[in-house]
């Protein structure tokens, strides 16, 4: 858990860096499904897939995720 909580940390620092970036949206989808927090998940998926809509990985990440919330990780 304490992981996860640094992790998020850094992701959320990440953006705040660079907003207009898809990479850290999808990674911090990828922590909270993780974390099991799957509308979180999907949200910050979906956001990273508006940023960047030909990015191949984040539209499997949330077709995944979509698809069964539990293939989010």
């Amino acid at each position: 858990d304490g992981l996860l909580k640094s992790a998020l940390t850094t992701i959320d620092r990440a953006i705040e860096l660079d907003r207009h970036s898809h990479e850290p949206h999808l990674i911090k989808g990828l922590i909270r499904g993780t974390s099991q927090r799957y509308d979180e998940a999907l949200h910050a998926m979906r956001h990273a897939h508006e940023l960047n809509p030909n990015d191949a990985w984040t539209l499997t990440c949330l077709v995944l995720g979509i698809i069964n919330p539990r293939n989010v990780v």
